[in-house]
This record gives C-alpha cells, sequence and structure tokens, in this order.
C-alpha cells in the first residue's frame, strides 16, 4: 500500500496539545487525525454536516431516520440477492408515496398491507443485521449514531489492528444508501417518538426552540419529527436528501488513538477516495432568519414529571467570541461550588435546584437558565430568585477571582478531555460541525484567559436587556400527547446465519493479530504504608498535572445509615474558620473540588485538580471535615429538600421502574432502596448527629490512593504531614443484611403511570451466589443473545417485528460474592404491542436460538474487546479491589480470556440450558391503568397493582 502523502493535503498546527493531523482528500472530504498509544483501539467518527434543520418542511425527522437506515447496509451489504430484492424495494418505495398522498383511511390502510406483503417478501433476500454482526466481530465498542440540528454522527472504537476493516464497512454503508426492512424501523423510530414525548425536559426543549428559532428550521423542526410526518414517509426524499447531503464533500472522518496516520491516510484514500462530491451543495437556499424577539415570550407546559421553569436566551453561531463567553458564564454560574448560583441559590436553600447550559450550534445559539422549586415555592418565585442572581452577574457582584477560577475549570475540563479517544475526538467533531476553524479551538486556554470580569459584566447587561422565553412547566396531563394504533406488520424474515458477497469478503480479509496485554498489578500500582494499619498505593500520573486523593473506606450505609445524610450535608457545612460559601470558595479558588460517593458497603472521599494545589488543598480537607459544623437551619432545610425530592422521584419514570420496582423485585418492601431515614426521623435530625459522623469518618479503618504527577515521596509525605489520624482505629459496625427473595415467578406486578408507552421488566434470580464462570460466560452470552445491536433480542423485537425502540437481555454479575446473578430481560413499547412483545421476548429467551456461526462472531468480537483493553490512569486500582472483593485471582482477566479462547458454541447452550432455560419471572410493568392489557397480564399470572408510597417508603425511625 503506498503511504507517500501530498505535503499540500496535510496540515498540521504548531504548539497543538493533541497534534492533530488534518488530510483533505480529492472529494472534499476531511479526515482528522490525533495518536494517543494508551490503549490499542482508535475511536472513530464520521460526521456528516445535515440534521434536522435540513429536513423537508413536509417529512420532517428525515435525518434522524436516515440515520436508522444507514444502518441495513447497501445495494452490497446485507443483500443476498440485489437483482431480486431491488424488485421489490423500488415497489414498495412507490407505494409509500403514494400511500402518503392518498386521503381514503380504508385505502391508506390496503396501500400499507401490501407495503407489509412486499416487505415481508423483501426481506427472504436480506443478511439480517449484517453491519452490526461484522461491525461486531471487528471487536467494536460504542457503536452507534445521533442526529441534532446541524449533523448527524456515526462513531464506535475498534481495535488498532482492524482498522482498515473498519474502513472498508464504513465506506460501503456511505456508499449506498439502501431503504430495506424500512417499515420495521419506522415502527423503532415511533417507538422512539413515544418515548420522547412524554419526557418533560424534551417538551420545554422543543418549545424553547419554536419560540426563539421560528420561522428557521431550528424552531420548525425537531429532530425526531411530527407525529404525522413520521407515519407518511417519504422514501424518495430520503434517497434524495442522502443524495444531496451525504457527500465526501460535507463530511468529515476523525480518527483518535493507536494508529499511523500515513497508513490511515492511504486506507481513507482507498476506500472513501471514491465517493462522489457535490459540487451544487454550496447553492442551497438560504434558511428563513428567526422572527425577532421584541417582547419575552411565557408559555406553560404540563407533563408527569415535578414542576421546573427555565428562560432562553437567542445568540450568534458557536464560533464566534459570544459563545466562548456564554461557556464561561455557565460555570462563573454555576460550578458546584463557587458560582453564583452556587452562593446565593443552593447554598442558602433559596431553591431546590439552579442550573445554566448554552446550547451552542452552528448558525444560532442560545443559553438556558432553569430552576426547581422548594416546597410550597411557585414557579414565579422561582424565575425572580434566578433573574436577582443574574443581576449580580452584569452588576459584578462576585468575587474578582472567579471570571479566571471559572476558565481554569473550563481548562481542566478540556485537559481531562484530551486524556481519552473518545473525548479528543468529540473535539473535532463539535468543530468541524459548527463551522470552528480548528486552529481557533485549540487556542481554548488562551480565549478564556483573554476574558475578564468587564467583558463578562458588558456580555449579562446586554443578555438582560434582550427578549426572552420564559417556560413554566407544570405537574398535569399533557393535552397535545399524541397516541397511534399499531399498524398490521408481518415480521419479517431473519437470515442471521448468512452474509453477504461483500460480508464474505470482509470476513475473510487476512488481520494481524493483537496480543493481549494483562495487567500487572505489582508493577502498576506502588504499594505502601503510611503506617501498620494504614495502606498508601501512588500511581504515576505522566499526562498532565491533575491528581486524584482517595479515602478509601469498606464502610457504608449498611454500616451506619447515619452517612448519607451527614455526607448530602457537606455542601452546607462550615467550620471554625468558614463558613459554608467560604470553604467552597476556598477549594475552588484553588483549582479543585471535592466529592463522595457512598453506597451499600463502601464509600470514598476524594479530592482532586491540579497538583500544585495538594499541599493547601489536602491541608483544607483535612481541616473541614476534622471542624466541620453543622448549622441547625441549615440541616432542617436540608430534610425539607431530601423530602421535596423523594416525592419528585415518584414522578419519574426511569426511576420508578429501574430503582423502585426492580428492587422491590430483589428484595420485597424491606429493601436497600428504602433503608433510609423517614420523612419524621429526618426532620428530627440534629447539628451535633451530622458533626459527630464527619468528624470521625478518619477514625475508622480505611487506606489512601493517589494518582497524579509528584513523585512517590513527594505525594506520601504531603499525605502524612496533613492526614490526621487516631491512635488506633475504631471497628467498622456491623452491616445491616438483605434477603434477596426466592420468588415463584409468573407473577405481576403494576404500577400506574402517565404514558403513552408501557414498560415491562423481567426480573428472574438464577445462580445464589457469584459464580466466576457465569461472569465469564455472561459475557458471550450477553453479547450473541441479549444486548447490542447484533444480538438475537434486538433482531427479533426491532428488526424483525418492530416492536420496540429499546430492549434488552442479561445476565448480570453481581457486585457481591454473596449476591445472585438475575437474568433481567426489558422491553418498551405500545400497549397494544405488549403481548406480542412481552410473549416473544420471554419465548426466545427460553427457546435461544442456536446458530454456530453467528455465537462464533460474537465470540471472537468479546475476544477481541479483551485483546484491546488496557487499564488506565487509576483504574488498576479499582480493579485489583474488585477482584479481591469477589474473591478472584489478580490474573482474572487473563483466566477470562483463555477461558473464551477455549470455548464451544454447545459450551454456551450449555450455559443456556442451565442458568438461562426454564426461567421464572417477576414481570414489572410500568404505564397507563387506563391503556394496558389487563386480561393478557392476568393470564401470565396473580397481578398486583403497588401504591408508589408504600413502594418508595423509608423504614429507618
Amino acid at each position: 500500500m503506498n503511504t507517500q502523502v501530498s505535503p499540500d493535503k496535510l496540515r498540521t498546527y504548531p504548539n497543538d496539545p493533541m497534534q492533530v493531523q488534518e488530510y483533505t482528500l480529492e472529494n472534499g472530504l476531511k479526515l482528522f487525525m490525533s495518536v494517543l498509544k494508551n490503549q490499542p483501539r482508535v475511536f472513530g467518527h464520521i460526521a456528516v454536516r445535515t440534521g434536522a434543520k435540513n429536513d423537508p418542511p413536509e417529512t420532517t425527522g428525515l435525518a434522524h431516520y436516515m440515520e436508522h437506515m444507514m444502518f441495513k447496509g447497501s445495494d452490497r451489504m446485507a443483500t443476498l440477492n440485489w437483482k431480486e430484492e431491488k424488485k421489490l424495494l423500488d415497489q414498495i418505495e412507490a407505494l409509500f408515496e403514494k400511500h402518503r398522498n392518498e386521503a381514503d383511511a380504508e385505502k391508506r390502510l390496503e396501500i400499507y398491507r401490501e407495503i407489509d406483503r412486499l416487505s415481508h417478501e423483501a426481506s427472504k433476500f436480506v443478511s439480517a443485521n449484517e453491519y452490526d454482526r461484522l461491525i461486531s466481530q471487528l471487536g467494536a465498542r460504542h457503536v452507534n449514531a445521533y442526529t441534532w440540528k446541524d449533523q448527524t454522527v456515526y462513531y464506535s472504537e475498534v481495535p488498532s489492528n482492524e482498522l482498515e476493516r473498519w474502513m472498508k464497512v464504513e465506506s460501503e454503508r456511505f456508499r449506498k444508501l439502501v431503504l430495506r426492512l424500512f417499515h420495521t424501523e419506522l415502527e423503532t423510530v415511533y417507538e422512539e417518538f413515544n418515548m420522547i414525548q412524554v419526557r418533560d425536559n424534551f417538551k420545554v426543549y422543543s418549545e424553547t426552540s419554536k419560540a426563539l428559532f421560528a420561522p428557521h428550521p431550528y424552531g420548525t423542526h425537531d429532530t425526531i419529527g411530527l407525529g404525522e410526518h413520521l407515519k407518511q414517509p417519504s422514501q424518495t426524499n430520503i434517497y434524495r436528501f442522502f443524495e444531496k447531503y451525504y457527500v465526501p464533500n460535507n463530511m468529515a472522518i476523525v480518527l483518535v488513538g493507536d494508529f499511523e496516520p500515513e497508513k490511515a491516510i492511504a486506507l481513507t484514500e482507498k476506500y472513501f477516495g471514491k465517493l462522489k462530491p457535490n459540487p451544487g451543495l454550496e447553492q442551497e437556499e438560504a434558511r428563513p432568519e428567526p422572527a425577532p424577539l421584541t417582547e419575552d415570550k411565557r408559555i406553560t407546559l404540563y407533563g408527569a414529571e415535578a414542576a421546573f421553569m427555565e428562560m432562553a436566551w437567542r445568540f450568534g453561531p458557536a464560533k464566534e467570541r459570544e459563545a466562548y463567553l456564554l461557556q464561561l458564564i455557565d460555570v462563573i454560574l454555576q460550578n458546584g461550588q463557587a458560582g453564583i448560583f452556587d452562593i446565593e441559590l443552593l447554598q442558602p436553600q433559596k431553591l431546590l435546584g439552579a442550573y445554566s447550559y448554552p446550547v451552542l450550534m452552528a448558525e444560532y445559539s442560545h443559553f438556558q437558565v432553569g430552576g426547581r422549586p422548594r416546597e410550597g415555592q411557585s414557579l414565579e418565585e422561582v424565575e425572580q430568585l434566578l433573574l436577582e442572581a443574574l443581576q449580580k452577574l452584569a452588576k459584578g457582584d462576585f468575587p474578582d477571582w472567579l471570571v479566571q477560577a471559572a476558565a481554569n475549570e473550563l481548562i481542566l475540563r478540556r485537559m481531562k478531555q484530551l486524556e481519552t479517544n473518545q473525548g479528543r475526538s468529540e473535539i473535532l467533531v463539535d468543530a468541524y460541525i459548527l463551522g470552528i476553524p480548528y486552529e481557533q479551538e485549540m487556542r481554548l486556554p488562551e480565549l478564556l484567559r483573554s476574558m475578564d470580569k468587564k467583558e463578562v459584566m458588558a456580555f449579562a447587561k446586554r443578555m438582560l436587556k434582550q427578549a426572552k422565553v420564559v417556560i413554566y412547566k407544570e405537574m398535569g396531563e399533557d393535552p397535545n400527547i399524541l397516541r397511534v394504533e399499531q399498524p398490521p406488520i408481518t415480521p419479517v424474515h431473519l437470515n442471521r446465519n448468512d452474509f453477504s458477497d461483500f460480508g464474505k469478503e470482509v470476513l475473510q480479509m487476512p488481520v494481524e493479530e493483537l496480543k493481549p496485554e494483562f495487567t500487572d498489578f505489582s508493577k502498576r500500582l506502588k504499594e505502601s504504608k503510611l503506617r501498620e494499619d494504614l495502606p498508601f498505593t501512588y500511581i504515576h500520573n505522566k499526562t498532565n498535572q491533575i491528581f486524584d486523593l482517595y479515602y478509601v473506606f469498606d464502610r457504608g450505609k449498611w454500616h451506619n445509615p447515619m452517612l448519607a445524610p451527614a455526607l448530602n450535608f457537606l455542601r452546607w457545612a462550615g467550620t471554625d474558620r468558614y463558613n459554608s460559601s467560604q470553604i467552597e470558595q476556598e477549594f475552588y479558588r484553588l483549582g479543585l473540588e471535592y466529592k463522595y460517593s457512598l453506597n451499600s458497603l463502601r464509600s470514598h472521599l476524594r479530592i482532586n485538580g491540579l497538583a500544585e494545589s495538594l499541599p493547601e488543598g489536602a491541608e483544607l480537607f483535612e481541616h473541614f471535615l476534622r471542624k466541620l459544623k453543622a448549622d441547625p437551619q441549615a440541616l432542617a432545610n436540608m430534610a425539607e429538600d431530601i423530602i421535596k425530592m423523594r416525592e419528585n422521584a415518584k414522578t419519574k419514570k426511569e426511576f420508578l421502574l429501574r430503582n423502585g420496582m426492580k428492587q422491590f423485585a430483589k428484595y420485597g418492601y424491606d429493601s436497600p432502596l428504602n433503608w433510609n431515614y423517614t420523612n419524621e426521623r429526618l426532620r428530627q435530625l440534629q447539628a451535633d448527629e451530622i458533626e459527630q459522623a464527619i468528624h470521625s469518618l478518619f477514625d475508622y479503618p480505611h487506606e489512601v490512593m493517589y494518582y497524579g504527577p509528584q513523585g512517590e515521596q513527594e505525594a506520601m509525605q504531603i499525605v502524612r504531614e496533613k492526614h490526621q489520624l487516631p491512635g488506633r482505629f475504631k471497628p467498622v459496625e456491623k452491616a445491616r443484611q438483605f434477603v434477596q427473595l426466592d420468588r415463584p415467578g409468573n407473577e405481576v406486578f403494576f404500577l400506574h403511570y402517565p404514558s403513552v408507552q408501557t414498560e415491562i421488566l423481567l426480573i428472574s434470580k438464577r445462580n445464589p451466589g457469584f459464580d466466576p464462570d457465569d461472569s465469564i460466560m455472561s459475557m458471550w452470552y450477553n453479547n450473541y443473545f441479549g444486548y447490542g445491536l447484533s444480538s438475537i433480542v434486538f433482531q427479533e423485537i426491532r428488526e424483525s417485528k418492530g416492536l420496540a425502540y429499546s430492549t434488552f437481555a442479561k445476565y448480570t454479575t453481581p457486585p457481591e460474592r454473596n449476591n445472585a446473578h438475575y437474568l433481567e430481560a426489558f422491553v418498551g413499547t405500545q400497549p397494544d404491542k405488549m403481548q406480542l412483545a412481552v410473549d416473544t421476548l420471554v419465548h426466545i429467551t427460553d427457546n435461544m436460538p442456536v446458530l454456530p456461526e453467528q455465537m462464533e462472531q460474537a465470540r471472537l468480537g468479546v475476544l477481541k474487546k479483551i485483546a484491546s483493553s488496557r487499564l488506565n490512569r487509576d483504574w488498576p486500582y479499582w480493579k485489583k479491589r474488585e477482584y479481591k472483593r469477589l474473591g478472584l485471582p489478580e490474573n482474572f482477566s487473563e483466566i477470562s480470556y483463555e477461558r473464551l479462547s477455549r470455548a464451544t458454541s454447545e459450551d454456551l447452550v450449555e450455559f443456556h440450558q442451565k442458568r438461562i432455560k426454564n426461567a421464572r419471572y417477576t414481570y414489572l410493568v410500568l404505564g397507563d391503568k387506563d391503556q394496558v392489557n389487563w386480561e393478557y397480564m392476568r393470564s401470565i399470572g396473580p397481578v398486583t397493582e403497588l401504591d408508589v408510597d408504600e413502594l418508595l417508603r423509608p423504614s429507618i425511625t
């Protein structure tokens, strides 16, 4: 392969921390490359400068729907007989045009039945999910795509030795679009629409965009599209869209990771160089400008979730200086420590929540500010408090150092982003999509440091003089929810074992073997002791000047439930030298933050930030914890806010199913989720209880882990000098135990939630204790059967029948040795599809299709993921603790690799027979009680309707 690179096509940037190389092909395709050799993998983005703003007005949602169809292959990929398949696909295209132009409902139904019949016939010539199966066998991770206003972006990460096959597969789907398996995917997109239209934050964003930007497409075109447009798609428009926008002079490939740039350029030329550009792309008609905002627009929306309000202001494109100012102002307003919202609204507990965020786009941007009320507070009061805080920004009523500290935080975030393949790649993708020259984007630190308090104040004054959009989102029934009937769909054929000639060609390409490298913990971790009973682990950060210092405890909420409110109170606590605002500002001024993590049996405290501030930061942290003082009024306010948040949690669909109902299935009402103080007990909390819990944290056994640029002895000396310890550690309290129930199965628990979609989660307790071999085999089982785009469940539920957008089945690995492995299966679907969806899910899980070739592809995919994985940063420390907790040897990753290397399809079948077959499920159903199929639920077994207050009832008095 010729790797000679023409100098006039390659551009580099002086003083670039990512050392980006930018290459332009003759057809206009951009290739951005950044080499990062921290693991033998390459993250690849393929970015197309087209999104919802480019949708035809009569078929909104087209760009997003086409994103889905890009996974269906081409006239070479995924077809078993293109000549015969094309005849049928041409007829289907014509019928869809006829269908969308027919007004008579009966005639439309008749046309759709013919579409369904022809689609069924056409599917006989399709290699199901071929793209997904190919990319999975490459050992790909993070395979997905997204569509937004300006862009459609496809991404995945593959082992370095698979770069050429990745190029071949990706270039093929961008060469030729084929709309196969169209009507089942249409139902999938509609299920996504169902899922989104009940999300209150989506409603608010959608209405904000309309009010700010209409008649510009930013305001008239939601990414998901209008419901009536989704049900009347135009294949002809989709093909035209692809031919116009999916062209090399409108695309960029971004590669970050361990690869040779010269080889990557040669491969890009070989596989993408033949794509034909669209010379007329620049002649696109100008889009209408947003209507002038001469006065505030006020809108009220309704939904099932807790009330909140937002305000928004319109600004210019992302490449302008004011867009960087918006990012800076966002951090000045709220950074979790010393922002204006933090100090003025959250520290004094005036609001339950206050936040801001910029939305940067290629043509216009906007800035959002929002808040959530405390108990008894109106949204009008929330708005007034937010505006008063914003006036402080405009008047300069904040510390002079805050602007530079906020700039430093953004720079620190960028430094962390540069540590990963995906982080670097996303920087380059965003710059390309938003039209920001990379030489400008790489100067982010310089740009931010050039902004001073005077400029921030002037900008804020201008912003507050502008008209804005104000949206109140109240609790209540939404009158605009769209409900539709399930169309007639015959399940399409799934030719799972077949590959197209193209697919076979890809699989037969020679690939250099990638040898796994397993972590030698003795070399990666330098372990010593600060004193005889205090372990210290050191890991050197050779990448940047950021440190992390952890204090790690085998002590959690089950040992002492007071830890939960005590640690939660830290943000409102002061000391004998600082009030709560001052201590937060002091950490922020030093470029530091502190965090905590608390779970059932473990916890940790962490400070991280600029390494130069470690000595001061460690001393300040010790002072904070040892001298902490709890203000009784702040404590009482916190208790009321926790109670309010508990009520808000009862309105969140995801929390109810995946936390409340799931824990109920495993434990009953006596669950870890409810192992919290009752509302009455919270209101009785005393300041000395909080102070004692915090003051005594370091009196219990723990260990210290340092990851940073300082040398081992220097880091140890700093910690030894600053860390205040008792003469002898106290014994850890006995942990509360919870029993995982042995449920009989075939019982249904229903919880009412107003939604157009019903969500069903099936739970079955399998192996009662942790089993190392189960953990290994589940990686293969999940990859083959239940999790991912190429899985059997995805193919059957989504691809063949169009029953759901989201579905999976997985065999889980427990976090503790004495916990059980569970089988979980999920589907979210319209109520009229529920029976077919659940029956299909249960049937295929119990009767797993045995497809030796696909099993082998899944096994090889898992092996490649293991072989190309490396434990970077401080991950070796946490992995070693995990192995110790589960009673595993330190070479368990190597054991897993060897076990799967010699495994056969018979082993997977045996695993299914032993661990999955004949599972008896607890059925958890979350949906609208007036819409769900009660008769079907009763046919499964006894149905119990849960009460949300009983389900989420704290139990500690």
